[in-house]
């Protein structure tokens, strides 16, 4: 009979690319809560005069649109299309990304039946740090968000379901 030794392995710690970055008074979290609560209200919490402006730290943050490169090969299925944006959520579900990131993926359909994925994320720091989403970060084109109307815009389709003249049919908060 054999012996098996058995040697215990630990996992290398994930390295924290926002350590480096200044701290913030701004408090995510908090954030991520006023915006469940007023989406479950029908409001937006990122309208152009309270809520999240008044807490948003222009310095410690950043606001970042993405769009997604490959829509051509998104399904014409329903489920296909979810679980292909529900993947790259799971790409990025770790402690740190939930820490210091706030996003939100949308599905779209145009009037000829053509889908397309977009997001929007709050970030810690003025750039999105490639290693943070994984592979995902190079399928997307990104676009720093400086201007409130087009937070605003990307942020309220998810309470009436619009986003470019486009049909929100899908979307995957990410917090």
């Amino acid at each position: 009979m054999s012996d098996i030794i058995e040697e215990e392995y630990d996992e290398p710690k994930k390295a924290d690319p926002f350590i480096l970055l200044p701290k913030s008074n701004m408090n995510l979290v908090s954030c991520k809560d006023a915006y469940n609560r007023e989406k479950n209200e029908n409001r937006c919490y990122f309208s152009k005069g309270d809520g999240f402006w008044k807490d948003y730290d222009p310095v410690g943050f950043s606001i970042h649109l993405g769009r997604y490169k490959y829509n051509s090969d998104l399904s014409s299925t329903g489920f296909v299309r979810r679980n292909t944006v529900g993947g790259m959520v799971r790409d990025m579900d770790d402690t740190l990304t939930h820490k210091n990131m706030f996003g939100v993926y949308k599905i779209l359909c145009d009037s000829t039946g053509n889908y397309s994925v977009v997001c929007v994320f709050i970030t810690r720091g003025q750039n999105i740090i490639p290693g943070v989403f994984g592979l995902q970060y190079e399928y997307f084109s990104w676009e720093k968000l400086e201007c409130k109307s087009l937070i605003f815009q990307a942020f309220h389709s998810m309470v009436d379901g619009i986003f470019e003249d486009k049909i929100v049919d899908h979307h995957i908060l990410f917090v």
